[in-house]
């Protein structure tokens, strides 16, 4: 990083996305909303980020990414983009890590409302510019095996007493969602693109010698 008084370099450890199609999502099943593709200029500043609509029906309204693998007692994260667009509030949710744990999301604030004590579970939000925020949602899982992680669209926030879930859609209405990332560990780390098959990246660092670097 340059114009600072002590430049920096930012190396990241090796890290598998599990989710094979990280930003076109018809590979995955969708109730009661339909996924569009390339429906907006996403963070990478690609026309590439998807709108999903809501149907009118009243029920709840998600895109299921499936496949993911959880062990019990070892933190999986999910991060992706998200932005207002006809609908303010969205909600995240990990199902089947043993608490099905989930979290409302301010898609005009960046602000999460945490819901379900259970897992362990973590939600917060990074300003990445442009009205889109990079949201991150940690849990560690009571069981092992297979689950999925769900993104909602929402009619209202979730307020003390009164969780929404089900609604009543409009048939129009939508958020924009992009860069889909599962990765097993504590925190995220830099997008990783998938497309049809996970991906791996290397660490960035794998020599031994550090000398003449500082580490925070």
């Amino acid at each position: 990083t340059t114009g600072v008084a002590n430049p920096y370099l930012l190396l990241e450890p090796s890290r598998t996305n599990q989710i094979e199609n990280s930003e076109y999502y018809g590979a995955y099943i969708s109730t009661a909303l339909s996924v569009s593709s390339n429906q907006a200029t996403s963070p990478e500043g690609l026309q590439n980020a998807s709108e999903l609509i809501e149907d009118n029906a009243d029920t709840n309204h998600f895109l299921r990414i499936d496949n993911l693998s959880f062990t019990s007692g070892t933190d999986i994260v999910f991060s992706a983009y998200l932005k207002e667009n006809t609908r303010r509030y969205a909600r995240l949710r990990f199902d089947n890590t043993g608490g099905n744990t989930r979290a409302w999301v301010d898609l005009r604030t960046g602000e999460t409302t945490f819901i379900d004590a259970s897992d362990n579970g973590v939600c917060t939000s990074t300003d990445v510019g442009n009205g889109w925020f990079r949201y991150e949602f940690k849990v560690t899982p009571t069981n092992t095996g297979v689950g999925s992680v769900q993104v909602f669209t929402q009619s209202q926030e979730s307020i003390a007493g009164n969780l929404q879930t089900f609604y009543q859609g409009d048939g129009s209405s939508g958020i924009y969602f992009y860069g889909a990332q599962a990765e097993t560990a504590s925190y995220p780390t830099s997008y990783i693109p998938t497309y049809s098959v996970s991906a791996t990246r290397s660490q960035d660092l794998t020599t031994a010698d550090t000398s003449g670097f500082y580490t925070d």
